[in-house]
């Protein structure tokens, strides 16, 4: 899928989600940092729930939006570990297709 792929802060990503599909993302996260992942529905109708789920460097769940009808914002005030997060987005029910933007934000620790 062309839309997957490193994140960058600041730049925003669209994408299309069709039934059983899922678009995932990575960013190299530092130690102390501040992350910020916002997302909208831009397609999709009523049915599209988009939900975005940022995975840990080991693989446990930092944070989950749960069932959304429009999209949301993901906040980690202080990552806690460095290393590779996975951004996974897909429709919650993995049934509906729609479209999406999301937008990474980095701010280094203090």
């Amino acid at each position: 899928d062309s839309t997957e792929g490193a994140l960058a802060s600041a730049v925003t990503r669209a994408g299309t989600i069709v039934p059983s599909d899922m678009d995932v993302f990575t960013f190299d996260g530092q130690f102390g940092e501040h992350v910020v992942v916002n997302f909208a529905k831009t397609n999709g109708g009523n049915s599209f729930s988009p939900q975005v789920v940022i995975f840990n460097p080991n693989g446990t769940v930092a944070k989950d939006s749960g069932e959304t009808n429009a999209g949301g914002s993901l906040e980690i005030p202080r990552l806690t570990v460095a290393g590779r997060y996975l951004v996974l987005i897909r429709d919650s029910s993995g049934h509906v297709a729609g479209s999406y933007n999301l937008t990474f934000f980095g701010t280094p620790g203090r």
